[in-house]
């Protein structure tokens, strides 16, 4: 407070001085109210400018499968999406193997599904769901059968570039894995995810390499035509060249 000595009495120096108070408070419950707004508005606008895209919304040619076609919004046997007795409006009915490449382009979200076998399978299926992003697995379902309830996915995909939506069987071949990727959708920051072909895997030569010594690789069984000549060739590995000699050769 200013020149308290201008003030006569004591009461106008009270007064005075709580109108100074109150009018600091009112300052300071403005502010707070201010940064309140602005807080409030920052939310509101990162949540507004947050899209849902939905799975089934996408261009599902890419996705490849164990058997028949990805069904949009129904079961791999074209009726309504249902697992563990829950009915589901959306969603992409698919079978095991089942692939799905996506690019994200690191402007996902979230991904967020129900999964499980369809009620419609009508026999001893079993799947597992898994999602990979970058190449690191997000997800991992464990086994599933039918008549067991819906699992949840709720997975983070922030900077997340390339993501492989994957339905692998039991383990017990593929017979009746009809699963489903009910009510999934994309979070996006912006744009939608892009489905794409797979990525091209290392090619691997699994043949050993021949040893350097001579060795006979003769078929067991050789076809030929009576009363007809034909060529006897003999296929041989090792370091060339090589000297053939052949002892007690007689026609039976």
């Amino acid at each position: 407070m200013k020149n308290p000595e201008k003030y006569k009495t004591i009461e106008e120096v009270f007064t005075k001085g709580v109108y100074l108070f109150c009018r600091t408070m009112n300052r300071l419950r403005l502010y707070t109210i201010l940064i309140a707004l602005l807080l409030n508005t920052l939310t509101s606008t990162s949540a507004f400018s947050a899209e849902t895209v939905w799975l089934d919304s996408l261009d599902l040619s890419k996705m490849r499968q164990g058997w028949g076609k990805p069904q949009i919004n129904r079961s791999i046997r074209e009726k309504q999406l249902s697992i563990g007795g829950k009915t589901f409006e959306r969603g992409v009915g698919t079978h095991a193997k089942s692939i799905l490449w996506l690019n994200l382009d690191g402007k996902a979200e979230r991904f967020i599904s129900y999964v499980g076998v369809d009620d419609a399978a009508n026999g001893p299926g079993s799947v597992v769901f898994k999602i990979y992003g970058d190449g690191k697995k997000l997800f991992d379902s464990g086994l599933m059968k039918p008549g067991n309830p819906a699992k949840e996915v709720n997975v983070p995909l922030s900077g997340i570039k390339t993501l492989l939506l994957l339905v692998e069987d039991g383990g017990d071949n593929n017979s009746f894995d009809h699963a489903n990727w009910a009510e999934a959708r994309f979070i996006m920051t912006e744009g939608k995810p892009v489905p794409v072909n797979a990525p091209p895997e290392e090619k691997i030569i699994l043949t050993p390499k021949p040893s350097p010594s001579p060795r006979i690789n003769p078929p067991r069984v050789y076809g030929c035509r009576p009363g007809n000549p034909f060529i006897f060739r003999i296929p041989t590995t090792g370091e060339r060249p090589i000297n053939f000699e052949a002892e007690g050769f007689r026609w039976v």
